[in-house]
């Protein structure tokens, strides 16, 4: 039997009653990771989410009217991994009664050199500072930046349920070839980031979506007669919610999204607000 005192740890110990035993599901907020081709419109489709608050670590935001924290020298742009961890802690302190909907870091990519930095500067176990993040040899600096990532990650989880927000964490996109020990390699879209935080974030997330133009590809004539293949579209803009050997994506939230949307992130939160 549990009771209430607090033990050795400083954990409260409680009693539990079988009754408070529930069925069904839960309302809450999500964490997601949106990543996509250059020039599709991540962060513009972000600052039309309802009351967005933007973290901007890339120059992305100027031309959009959206809130975010603005320094004594008049900068937006966050330059170091401790002022996006600081203005999270703000957020905490401060921001319950922000009227904030949707957070967006912009971007996820920006912010791993930034991590990188860090780790480099802390250095070694012998306190060796490192110019790189290779320098750290056998991958260790990957897996140091990947305790940062970890704590970043902690610490949006909390903002998400603290101040009922939605997360959204921008990304870049970098094509890479996978190998199949089944099939020929292949090439894949991907985020850029180093497979150990793609892994994280995959992992945790509640949807990893992917945003692309549509292209058709067509056989056309072309020297000596052969056919040739050839990119076609009209600007399209499809985000893709479920993995496919192209793309990585994720969805486990309910209801779920379709494979293939039109790239609106309005329309994510409407299909998941929706109630039957």
């Amino acid at each position: 039997m549990y009771n209430s005192e607090i033990n050795k740890t400083g954990e409260k110990n409680m009693s539990f009653d079988f009754s408070a035993v529930k069925k069904g599901t839960r309302d809450h907020k999500k964490i997601i990771m949106l990543y996509g081709v250059p020039g599709i419109g991540k962060t513009t489709q972000c600052a039309a989410l309802p009351n967005a608050f933007f973290l901007p670590i890339e120059d992305g935001t100027a031309d959009l009217d959206v809130a975010q924290y603005t320094f004594e020298d008049g900068s937006v742009k966050l330059q170091a991994f401790g002022e996006v961890m600081g203005i999270l802690d703000m957020l905490l302190t401060e921001g319950r009664d922000s009227g904030f909907e949707n957070i967006i870091i912009d971007s996820a990519s920006a912010l791993e050199p930034l991590i990188h930095r860090d780790v480099c500067a802390a250095g070694d176990d012998k306190g060796h500072v490192k110019a790189n993040i290779e320098d750290f040899g056998y991958g260790g600096g990957y897996k140091r930046a990947l305790k940062y990532w970890q704590e970043f990650y902690d610490k949006i989880s909390l903002v998400r349920s603290e101040l009922n927000v939605n997360i959204w964490l921008i990304g870049h996109s970098m094509i890479k070839t996978v190998s199949n020990p089944d099939n020929e390699p292949y090439d894949r879209y991907m985020p850029e980031l180093h497979k150990d935080a793609i892994g994280l974030l995959q992992k945790n997330s509640d949807a990893l979506i992917f945003a692309k133009f549509r292209e058709i590809v067509r056989k056309i004539d072309g020297k000596m007669g052969a056919k040739e293949n050839k990119a076609i579209g009209q600007g399209e803009r499809f985000m893709y919610t479920s993995e496919m050997p192209a793309f990585l994506a994720k969805n486990r939230s309910q209801p779920s999204l379709p494979h293939e949307l039109l790239f609106d992130c309005n329309s994510i939160l409407d299909l998941w607000n929706k109630k039957d």
